[in-house]
């Protein structure tokens, strides 16, 4: 991860600039058809340049920002009204004891959880508590690789993460969808909620 931190820390403005009108709408919105009030708190992790965060409050939702770059929660703060934090995604516990203490309903995971390893995606899964709802999404492939910008990514398949969230999580709906970069992958994209 320190690779990918530094790549962030260092291109964050051109990230953001590239991605700022690229929310997900079409699974934002499916994400948010399954929550009945939208009083609830949504903490959406890795906010990057605010695209699904804006997109998320505009449709008139309680939502807040986080990221793991300082001057990336800084631009946030200073573009919304709603409020944002720094948060490091590989500390769950941390990020458990976050979303009780701020009374957090649900999770919002957009285009992050790729940076972990698989290890670091297996633990996120078996300690992640959250009391709604969870939206993540991933790039679909195969293994893990590093980028020549230094970024660090992995891969999945369908199978390979319905098998590994069912065990904890009831699956709500599954998106495929291609890179709204351009780019030659898809994305895929889930809705879960803890089971009882």
């Amino acid at each position: 991860m320190n690779s990918t931190y530094k790549y962030y820390e260092k291109h964050w403005q051109e990230y953001c600039q590239s991605t700022v009108d690229k929310a997900p709408t079409s699974e934002i919105d499916t994400f948010l058809s399954h929550i009945e009030n939208p009083k609830e708190l949504i903490l959406e992790l890795g906010s990057g340049s605010g695209n699904s965060l804006k997109y998320i409050h505009d449709k008139g939702f309680n939502v807040s920002g986080s990221d793991y770059i300082i001057d990336i929660v800084l631009s946030l703060k200073q573009r919304f009204k709603c409020c944002s934090y720094v948060i490091d995604i590989t500390d769950v516990e941390f990020l458990n004891s976050f979303m009780t203490s701020t009374t957090v309903k649900h999770l919002f995971i957009s285009a992050v959880l790729q940076h972990l390893s698989s290890s670091e995606l297996i633990d996120f899964f078996k300690k992640i508590e959250v009391k709604g709802l969870l939206f993540l999404s991933l790039k679909e492939g195969v293994g893990e690789k590093t980028l020549e910008d230094g970024r660090y990514e992995t891969y999945y398949t369908q199978r390979q993460i319905e098998r590994l969230v069912s065990k904890r999580f009831e699956i709500l709906s599954f998106n495929r969808s291609e890179d709204m970069l351009g780019c030659s992958f898809n994305w895929l994209s889930w809705t879960l909620k803890l089971k009882s």
